[in-house]
């Protein structure tokens, strides 16, 4: 869903990559969810799954619940 100028309620999430270490690589993957999301209450199942599907959670959603 494209997020409009107009939807203040939209939120912009940026998670840092970080090393073996824990320090932060000076990269990031950012995540953006619409109002809409967020008023209907999916945006943590939404962080959940995207964040997952791109490698920083494990085992914290699957789609055969």
């Amino acid at each position: 869903r494209i997020i409009k100028a107009t939807d203040h309620a939209s939120a912009q999430i940026s998670v840092g990559n970080v090393d073996e270490n824990g320090r932060y690589t000076g990269e990031n993957k950012t995540y953006a969810l619409c109002g809409f999301v967020r008023a209907m209450g999916e945006s943590d199942d939404c962080m959940n799954r995207l964040t997952q599907r791109d490698g920083y959670l494990k085992g914290v959603w699957t789609g055969s619940r």
